[in-house]
């Protein structure tokens, strides 16, 4: 009797497990679909205050772990991968930058990073869903 308790409660914590492991990619499936497209600065702060060396500043993110921004400005903008780890986007190159998501909704993006020493936030909107070029931009700035 002892035996099948203990083959019973191991079965149901393995169930458990797959079910909260499964669940934590469907979150993260979301969280990625949530944040591809392209997004613009509205607003930018540096160690707490309120800047425009920042504008201008946008960011494009697509489904299959690319991005690509012109931060730090005047950067080459070549699209260049990430990963995206709970609140944290990891973008991959020579220097890995992270930056944390503070906010993320289907229009609102606020990212958080430290840079040389300084805190950045970014408040951005949504310009376009599928990561795609708007109307009036240079085919330069689209992702490859």
């Amino acid at each position: 009797m002892r035996l099948s308790t203990l083959l019973l409660t191991v079965c149901s914590f393995c169930i458990c497990i797959l079910a909260l492991s499964t669940g934590c990619e469907d979150e993260k499936t979301k969280q990625q679909a949530m944040l591809t497209g392209r997004w613009e600065l509205v607003r930018g702060f540096r160690n707490a205050k309120e800047t425009e060396t920042l504008a201008g500043t946008y960011f494009r993110f697509e489904e299959q772990g690319k991005m690509q921004t012109n931060l730090p400005l005047g950067a080459n903008e070549e699209a260049m991968d990430f990963t995206l780890d709970k609140n944290e986007i990891i973008q991959s190159g020579p220097m890995p930058i992270k930056y944390t998501i503070q906010k993320l909704t289907d229009s609102d993006l606020i990212l958080v990073l430290e840079l040389r020493g300084m805190q950045f936030e970014m408040h951005l909107k949504r310009t376009s869903k599928d990561g795609s070029a708007i109307p009036g931009e240079t085919p330069s700035e689209t992702i490859q």
